[in-house]
Protein backbone atom coordinates (compact mmCIF):
# COMPACT_ATOMS: atom_id res chain seq x y z
CA UNK A 1 0.00 0.00 0.00
CA UNK A 2 1.06 3.64 -0.11
CA UNK A 3 1.15 4.08 3.48
CA UNK A 4 3.82 1.17 3.64
CA UNK A 5 5.85 2.84 0.73
CA UNK A 6 6.09 6.13 2.74
CA UNK A 7 7.27 4.20 5.68
CA UNK A 8 9.93 2.06 3.74
CA UNK A 9 11.22 5.43 2.54
CA UNK A 10 11.06 6.99 6.39
CA UNK A 11 13.41 3.58 6.93
CA UNK A 12 15.64 3.57 4.21
CA UNK A 13 16.06 7.22 2.81
CA UNK A 14 19.45 7.50 3.53
CA UNK A 15 19.89 4.66 0.89
CA UNK A 16 17.90 6.70 -1.98
CA UNK A 17 19.52 8.41 -4.70
CA UNK A 18 20.30 12.15 -4.21
CA UNK A 19 18.11 13.03 -7.39
CA UNK A 20 15.72 10.84 -6.60
CA UNK A 21 15.24 11.95 -3.01
CA UNK A 22 14.74 15.70 -4.31
CA UNK A 23 11.96 14.76 -6.43
CA UNK A 24 10.43 12.51 -4.35
CA UNK A 25 10.17 15.42 -1.86
CA UNK A 26 9.43 17.81 -4.02
CA UNK A 27 6.44 15.83 -5.55
CA UNK A 28 5.09 14.65 -1.73
CA UNK A 29 5.18 18.01 0.38
CA UNK A 30 3.43 19.31 -2.70
CA UNK A 31 0.29 16.87 -2.97
CA UNK A 32 0.57 16.90 0.39
CA UNK A 33 0.04 20.74 0.68
CA UNK A 34 -2.35 20.52 -1.89
CA UNK A 35 -4.39 18.11 0.65
CA UNK A 36 -4.57 15.43 -1.92
CA UNK A 37 -3.21 12.92 0.39
CA UNK A 38 -5.70 10.77 2.73
CA UNK A 39 -5.35 11.64 6.21
CA UNK A 40 -3.90 7.93 6.53
CA UNK A 41 -0.99 9.11 4.68
CA UNK A 42 -0.29 12.26 6.05
CA UNK A 43 1.56 10.93 9.08
CA UNK A 44 3.46 8.99 7.17
CA UNK A 45 4.27 11.53 4.16
CA UNK A 46 5.65 13.83 6.81
CA UNK A 47 8.06 10.99 7.63
CA UNK A 48 8.73 10.71 4.48
CA UNK A 49 9.75 14.01 4.14
CA UNK A 50 11.46 14.06 7.26
CA UNK A 51 13.84 11.01 5.86
CA UNK A 52 14.35 12.69 2.23
CA UNK A 53 15.35 16.11 4.15
CA UNK A 54 17.84 14.11 6.05
CA UNK A 55 19.27 12.12 3.11
CA UNK A 56 19.42 15.88 0.99
CA UNK A 57 21.43 17.66 3.73
CA UNK A 58 23.29 14.29 3.87
CA UNK A 59 24.85 15.42 0.15
CA UNK A 60 24.98 18.44 0.06
CA UNK A 61 27.35 20.95 1.32
CA UNK A 62 25.22 23.44 3.66
CA UNK A 63 25.74 25.23 6.65
CA UNK A 64 21.86 25.17 7.57
CA UNK A 65 21.10 21.41 9.18
CA UNK A 66 18.54 19.20 8.98
CA UNK A 67 16.40 21.10 11.83
CA UNK A 68 16.19 24.22 9.29
CA UNK A 69 15.23 22.71 6.61
CA UNK A 70 12.26 20.80 8.04
CA UNK A 71 11.52 24.08 9.35
CA UNK A 72 11.22 25.95 6.45
CA UNK A 73 9.25 23.41 4.55
CA UNK A 74 6.98 22.91 7.93
CA UNK A 75 6.38 26.25 7.66
CA UNK A 76 5.54 26.48 4.40
CA UNK A 77 3.00 23.51 4.90
CA UNK A 78 1.44 25.56 7.64
CA UNK A 79 0.91 28.40 5.29
CA UNK A 80 -0.79 26.27 3.11
CA UNK A 81 -2.69 25.00 6.04
CA UNK A 82 -4.06 28.31 7.20
CA UNK A 83 -4.75 29.53 3.60
CA UNK A 84 -7.22 26.59 3.03
CA UNK A 85 -8.77 27.02 6.65
CA UNK A 86 -9.53 30.64 5.46
CA UNK A 87 -10.93 29.55 2.47
CA UNK A 88 -13.14 27.21 4.18
CA UNK A 89 -14.13 29.70 6.79
CA UNK A 90 -14.60 32.16 4.39
CA UNK A 91 -16.73 30.13 2.35
CA UNK A 92 -18.83 28.81 5.68
CA UNK A 93 -19.35 32.80 6.16
CA UNK A 94 -20.87 33.65 2.91
CA UNK A 95 -23.30 30.39 2.46
CA UNK A 96 -24.34 29.73 6.18
CA UNK A 97 -23.10 26.22 5.42
CA UNK A 98 -20.03 24.36 5.06
CA UNK A 99 -19.79 22.21 1.97
CA UNK A 100 -19.12 18.35 1.87
CA UNK A 101 -15.60 19.22 0.21
CA UNK A 102 -14.90 21.80 2.68
CA UNK A 103 -15.47 19.67 5.16
CA UNK A 104 -13.25 17.02 4.00
CA UNK A 105 -10.66 19.78 3.31
CA UNK A 106 -11.14 20.64 6.65
CA UNK A 107 -10.39 17.19 8.17
CA UNK A 108 -7.17 16.97 6.12
CA UNK A 109 -6.26 20.40 7.17
CA UNK A 110 -6.54 20.13 10.93
CA UNK A 111 -5.10 16.26 10.56
CA UNK A 112 -2.03 17.69 9.09
CA UNK A 113 -1.68 20.83 11.09
CA UNK A 114 -1.71 18.23 14.43
CA UNK A 115 0.86 16.34 12.38
CA UNK A 116 2.97 18.99 11.92
CA UNK A 117 3.29 19.91 15.47
CA UNK A 118 4.46 17.07 16.81
CA UNK A 119 7.30 17.19 14.29
CA UNK A 120 10.55 17.49 16.51
CA UNK A 121 8.71 15.41 19.41
CA UNK A 122 9.57 11.29 20.01
CA UNK A 123 7.60 9.25 21.86
CA UNK A 124 9.64 8.68 24.61
CA UNK A 125 9.39 12.39 25.79
CA UNK A 126 7.13 14.34 27.56
CA UNK A 127 5.18 17.17 26.30
CA UNK A 128 7.12 19.62 27.63
CA UNK A 129 10.18 19.12 26.06
CA UNK A 130 10.99 19.07 22.47
CA UNK A 131 12.96 16.84 20.58
CA UNK A 132 15.36 18.81 18.97
CA UNK A 133 18.13 16.00 18.50
CA UNK A 134 15.23 14.00 16.81
CA UNK A 135 14.23 15.44 14.07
Amino acid sequence: TARDCLKVISKMGSFVPIDEARSCFENLLDDLKAFSVSIELVSSGIGALIALTKRQCEEEDSTRGVKEEVADWARDYLSSCERAIETCVTSFAQQGVMSQENEKLMSRVLFSVGELVMVGFSSQEDSSKTGKDDV
